[in-house]
């Protein structure tokens, strides 16, 4: 009889992690090895035709055809782990998910705009693992060679924008949010645009900018999840404090207490603090 004592489970496989560096350059290089693999089948293909015409060439063909085969599924694999990562960063499974686009950028691929879609999708976890730098650094390797990936600019250019706010580039995110202002956004896209203008305003300290519209600004804050809802409300409230709009500050102070910890928020805003200073009700 067994001892089941003794029986041990099976060790899990270390989960891979890449550096940013590492990442940026694979993307670079497969780009290229890319190009060249193609160009290589194609030759291959040709010689295959010529072979046929001259009265043989079945066997290059199936051997051509077993080599695509091999490419294909192999090339397949790679978007697989991609959107796999993609479903684990949305999921909150960051480990995971770095260990699927690590493999994903490390394997082979015909096409390298699967390795720009891992770059991208990497950008996108450091971005939520609050890893700025590395963030901005992926973003701007994406956005340098997306080539056919243009449509997914409008992603990559608001994580590398946040990614500067956090690091304080205040001009660098200028440049971007006067790119996304003109791009015709989705509704997501556009609350992420309208909270780092608000941020962006704020730090700046162009409160009479901020507080343009503010009915209709708040229209969009409270669409927001509730933390970043409750930031945005007191970004609002902190200009009109300064406008001296004290109903509106009132209000929009005692709405973003409702929202969320403030105190988390003020450890990372504090200039924010002077907000909720005998700040009042949340009446209008």
């Amino acid at each position: 009889m067994t001892d089941s004592m003794t029986q041990t489970n099976p060790t899990t496989p270390p989960l891979l992690e890449i550096s940013t560096h590492r990442a940026i350059a694979l993307a670079r290089r497969w780009r290229w090895i890319s190009i060249v693999l193609q160009f290589g089948l194609l030759l291959i293909l040709g010689g295959a035709v010529y072979a046929f015409e001259q009265g043989g060439g079945y066997v290059v063909f199936a051997l051509l055809f077993v080599l695509w085969t091999v490419v294909a599924s192999l090339s397949a694999r790679t978007r697989k782990l991609a959107f796999d990562a993609g479903q684990y960063i949305a999921a909150g499974e960051f480990d995971l998910a770095e260990d699927r686009l690590t493999q994903s950028l490390t394997s082979f691929t015909l096409a390298g705009s699967s390795k720009q879609i891992g770059l991208q999708q990497l950008a996108m976890l450091r971005h939520a693992q609050s890893r700025w730098s590395d963030a901005a650094a992926l973003a701007r390797a994406f956005l340098a060679g997306r080539g056919r990936l243009a449509a997914r600019d409008i992603q990559s250019r608001l994580v590398l924008a946040e990614s500067l706010l956090e690091m304080g580039d205040l001009d660098g995110v200028a440049r971007e949010i006067f790119d996304l202002s003109r791009q015709r956004l989705n509704l997501r896209q556009t609350l992420v645009l309208t909270q780092l203008r608000l941020d962006y305003l704020a730090r700046r300290g162009d409160f009479q900018q901020m507080f343009q519209k503010p009915q209709t600004v708040l229209s969009l804050i409270e669409l927001m999840p509730a933390s970043i809802s409750m930031r945005c409300h007191a970004l609002l409230a902190l200009a009109a404090k300064r406008l001296e709009q004290t109903t509106w500050w009132h209000f929009l102070a005692g709405r973003a207490k409702l929202l969320g910890d403030i105190e988390s928020l003020l450890e990372a805003r504090p200039f924010l603090q002077e907000v909720f200073e005998t700040s009042g009700p949340a009446t209008v």
